[in-house]
């Protein structure tokens, strides 16, 4: 993980061409209905997407500090107007990784406060092959209120579908990852 601004919008201009019309949103209720009613994939996109956040805390102990988000936070901003590109397309820290022979991915982490003492924090991972095919996109959505952690969402999508998990789902797959920071 490196504290450098990223801008992915080149990346999410490939994800747009995703056809998303079989979006799924899973809530607790229909896990608790039929327990394989969750994808393999969805604890395992939790897990991978909370071991970046886990590099992040472990590489920047006091990114979650107030000064530093709203240090990294201003940067970002800054960024943003100067190269004339949506926040929403840049992040503060990124991470690269090659998982094979032909296969990478790309993470990368923002950190947006508001005026309720909450700060965003968004976690996204493109998967693609060398030529530059992105072939998944997750998205793990937490909140920072007064010093902890919460689920908000878990996003997950591919060129045919998008699963979305809520907080109560994914507090319930109880991942082995980061659970000491995070509040049911």
């Amino acid at each position: 993980m490196i504290a450098r601004i990223t801008n992915f919008a080149n990346r999410e201009d490939k994800v747009i061409g995703f056809d998303a019309r079989g979006v799924n949103l899973i809530t607790l209720d229909k896990i608790e209905r039929n327990e394989n009613y969750v994808s393999l994939y969805s604890k395992e996109n939790l897990e991978d997407l909370l071991s970046e956040f886990y590099l992040l805390l472990e590489k920047y102990p006091d990114a979650l500090s107030d000064e530093i988000i709203l240090k990294r936070y201003e940067k970002l901003k800054k960024y943003a107007k100067e190269n004339n590109v949506s926040i929403a397309n840049c992040y503060s820290y990124c991470d690269r990784k090659r998982i094979d022979y032909n296969q990478s991915y790309t993470c990368g982490i923002r950190l947006i406060p508001d005026d309720t003492n909450t700060t965003a924090i968004q976690i996204i991972k493109y998967d693609y092959f060398d030529n530059g095919f992105i072939y998944s996109k997750e998205q793990l959505n937490l909140a920072l209120n007064y010093g902890k952690l919460y689920y908000n969402s878990l996003i997950m999508c591919d060129d045919c579908c998008m699963e979305i998990l809520d907080r109560a789902a994914l507090t319930y797959l109880e991942p082995k990852i980061l659970t000491k920071h995070l509040q049911k």
